[in-house]
């Protein structure tokens, strides 16, 4: 599913001229570390529980960068949650402008299913 959601969001850059983003491997693990924080502790927020900004929690997993996003989403039930993630971030202005920002290299997905629940978490870099 992680891989799913890299090559969607991909396939949706390369339609608007933009470059594919790179998976970087350290970066999908600090993804998928939020996306079963959340699941665990029952929440859903781009502030951790432990009060961790998106900052906080890339420089924690020791990776260097410029500029850094996130996108996140929760869905329960949907059976197929992959491109209910992509419409649902396509169809937000700041996840959206996350997908769409050319100056964003690299990506990593996370994700964390408990049940039919499933916590998705996507982060943008530029090193």
């Amino acid at each position: 599913m992680e891989a799913a959601i890299r090559q969607g969001i991909n396939q949706v850059r390369q339609q608007n001229g933009l470059q594919p983003l790179q998976n970087n491997e350290k970066l999908t693990q600090v993804a998928r570390n939020y996306s079963h924080q959340m699941a665990q502790k029952k929440f859903f927020s781009h502030t951790g529980a432990d009060g961790s900004t998106l900052r906080d929690r890339v420089r924690a997993g020791r990776i260097n960068y410029w500029m850094v996003g996130e996108n996140l989403f929760t869905s329960t039930n949907v059976p197929q949650p992959v491109p209910a993630a992509i419409k649902g971030w396509m169809n937000s202005p700041g996840h959206r402008a996350n997908i769409l920002r050319p100056v964003f290299r690299e990506t990593g997905v996370g994700i964390w299913r408990v049940g039919n629940t499933y916590y998705m978490t996507q982060l943008f870099l530029r090193q």
